[in-house]
C-alpha cells in the first residue's frame, strides 16, 4: 500500500509482477476493486468470496467485474492449479 496508488489503480499489481521478475500471475481477491486492479495489469483475477457470507452479493459483485472464476473457500484453489 505504501509504494502504489490504491487498488483499482493496477500500479501495485504492476510493481509486484515486475519485482517477482515474472510475466504472468494469476492474483486473488475478494473485492471488485482486486478484480479490475488484476485485470488491468493484464492477470488473471480469481475472485474469492470471504468466509461466512452466504448471499451471495460479493460472488456476483466479483462476477460483474470480470473475475474468470470466483470462489467460496481457498481450498477450492487446489482444483485449479496444474
Amino acid at each position: 500500500m505504501e509504494d502504489a496508488p490504491p487498488k483499482p489503480d493496477p500500479a501495485s499489481v504492476t510493481l509486484a509482477i515486475d519485482r517477482l521478475g515474472i510475466r504472468a500471475a494469476w492474483m486473488i481477491g475478494d473485492t471488485p476493486d482486486d478484480i479490475n486492479a488484476a485485470r488491468s495489469a493484464l492477470v488473471i483475477p480469481i475472485g474469492i468470496v470471504p468466509p461466512g457470507e452466504t448471499d451471495g452479493i460479493t460472488a456476483d459483485a466479483l462476477h460483474l467485474a470480470g473475475a474468470a472464476r470466483v470462489l467460496t473457500s481457498l481450498s477450492d484453489l487446489e482444483n485449479l492449479l496444474p
